[in-house]
């Protein structure tokens, strides 16, 4: 397998930030749209999640609105088929209905494999600090 060109960086890049920016805008239910079919999540303390529909189910019903993502010491690395972006986050959110504002920060590992030509994501995995 080859490593990751310049242009797998970027469409990796892209997709990431296409996450974040999907559910800062409050649109949770199309980020399985950005998700391989095989797609698990793993949240701390909490059984993984697997396949588009349950994590579509857990979407639906949660309570959170993000306010505020912010990474450093993004890494992404790789193969021209699978790749890996690590990061440490800082997420300001609310309880829906509600002003206040939560923190919680932590690290989180995404893995991507390129199906059909296209970057997908196939897991998404975080801890809390």
């Amino acid at each position: 397998m080859a490593e990751l060109s310049e242009r797998d960086l970027v469409e990796i890049n892209e997709l990431h930030d296409k996450w974040i920016g999907t559910e800062l805008a409050g649109n949770s239910s199309q980020l399985v749209d950005l998700c391989a079919e095989e797609i698990q999540w793993i949240a701390p303390d909490a059984r993984p999640l697997r396949g588009k529909e349950a994590i579509a189910q857990y979407l639906e019903a949660t309570t959170v609105e993000l306010r505020q993502v912010d990474l450093d010491d993004v890494l992404i690395g790789g193969s021209d088929m699978t790749a890996y972006l690590t990061s440490n986050y800082r997420t300001r959110f609310s309880s829906k209905g509600h002003s206040e504002i939560h923190e919680a920060t932590g690290t989180h590992l995404w893995i991507f494999r390129k199906i059909d030509g296209k970057w997908q994501i196939v897991v998404v995995a975080w801890s809390s600090w």
